[in-house]
């Protein structure tokens, strides 16, 4: 009996282990979907503001901004945007807003998707950790009352 529930334990065990690394695998995707709309909206926030901008603007030459250069814009009523694997398209500042705008919300739905399979995932952690307490809790009281007995049982041959 001990045999078994040591090797129900074991098993859970491996599950939660298992459990723990997609809950990891999900927090990662997690936060590079949060970064990825954050850019989205960055870039909507560039193209408004390059559109009310005056002519001379700052454009930055990395992303942590550590240099920048004067710049001048063209053309405030088109802008090249990524339409996807790798291609991209000179559209109307309406038009590209529109593509970002769509791109955000499909990101926001993977956002939404994601924190649901961490919730599911996260109560079926918590039911397996509930479980293994249980298991533990079971198996000293078990050891426990084994002890019990057998301390009754040498008092009863000894005496």
């Amino acid at each position: 009996m001990a045999e078994q529930a040591m090797q129900a334990q074991a098993a859970i065990l491996a599950q939660i282990r298992v459990i723990e690394e997609q809950i990891k695998r999900l927090q990662e995707t997690l936060k590079e979907l949060v970064e990825a709309q954050q850019q989205v909206q960055a870039a909507i926030d560039s193209i408004n503001a390059a559109r009310e901008s005056g002519d001379d603007i700052l454009i930055p030459m990395d992303p942590g901004l550590n240099a920048m250069a004067r710049g001048r814009i063209e053309d405030k009523d088109k802008f090249i945007v990524h339409l996807g694997l790798d291609v991209y398209a000179k559209l109307p500042a309406e038009k590209a807003l529109g593509v970002l705008e769509e791109k955000k919300e499909k990101i926001g739905k993977s956002i939404s998707e994601v924190n649901k399979q961490l919730r599911e995932l996260m109560a079926v952690y918590e039911q397996y950790r509930a479980y293994l307490q249980q298991l533990a809790m079971a198996q000293a009281m078990a050891a426990q009352a084994r002890a019990g007995q057998e301390g009754q049982q040498g008092k009863a041959s000894g005496g």
